[in-house]
């Protein structure tokens, strides 16, 4: 009876180092990812420079320009995730063209906007009763940080739908149910969630560290303003991407192990 409990915890530690391990291991999985970035920073430094926009004028965040290449990143980094989970779990070769990769995609955008809508609904009631009642909004710091607060417990209490995405990626539909996924994940709504925050520490801690140093250096101006520091952002954010997709992949691992032991 120990020993089935001790399974049916995630051990956490082991699945990070799994996740870091796979990542570094697989470098040919990134040199292989390399070229579609590329791509896409010659694509927005190419839109960048013929685009009408003067970004010290006026806010260039909404021209066709920018939207189309945020956008274009934002599938680039699904692309990585199930790319990553699919290559983990069932040794596939990584794939951006065919038509069943473009449908996980649209299938994994549909559920993220699905989830973001259902973490936003009640911090927008919560924040709206807090106003009406205490005034709450007149202090943005406070209210900042009240939204944080929100948006983390939620995210640790819904945590089972995480395995949503690794799911998707791997075309199992049978873990696409709510009552399933919550009573298979019940126990490790934390480490699911911070398993996720501790994967993608190194990278921010590496980002944040070399802009302070940079700053320090050349100046913040100097530095917001730079194309390689920009780069640095761009590939850091792809690293860790990569590592979130090993996460997502190694969680859904074990879950469905914990499943098959529960079926004996």
């Amino acid at each position: 009876m120990n020993n089935e409990k001790t399974l049916m915890k995630l051990p956490l530690g082991e699945t990070l180092k799994r996740t870091f391990v796979y990542v570094w291991k697989n470098k040919n999985m990134m040199l292989t990812i390399l070229p579609i970035l590329l791509a896409l920073v010659v694509v927005e430094v190419v839109l960048t420079m013929t685009s009408s926009c003067s970004p010290d004028v006026e806010d260039c965040s909404t021209s066709w320009q920018n939207i189309a290449i945020s956008l274009a990143f934002i599938v680039f980094n699904i692309g990585i995730i199930i790319n990553y989970c699919r290559h983990i779990v069932l040794k596939d070769e990584l794939d951006f063209v065919s038509l069943s990769f473009w449908k996980s995609v649209v299938f994994y955008c549909l559920v993220s906007i699905a989830l973001g809508i259902f973490l936003a609904v009640p911090v927008i009631l919560l924040i709206s009763a807090l106003a009406v009642s205490t005034g709450v909004l007149a202090n943005v710091s406070i209210l900042v940080s009240l939204i944080y607060l929100i948006l983390f417990v939620e995210c640790i209490l819904i945590s089972p739908l995480f395995l949503v995405f690794p799911s998707i990626a791997v075309k199992d539909w049978s873990l696409l149910s709510i009552k399933r996924l919550f009573r298979l994940v019940h126990g490790n709504h934390n480490r699911v969630f911070w398993g996720m925050i501790a994967a993608s520490l190194p990278c921010f801690l590496f980002l944040v560290i070399s802009a302070v140093i940079l700053f320090g250096i050349y100046g913040t101006d100097v530095v917001r303003n730079s194309l390689s520091f920009w780069l640095l952002g761009i590939v850091i954010q792809t690293i860790n991407t990569c590592i979130k997709g090993s996460y997502y992949a190694h969680i859904y691992q074990f879950f469905k192990f914990v499943e098959k032991k529960e079926k004996l």
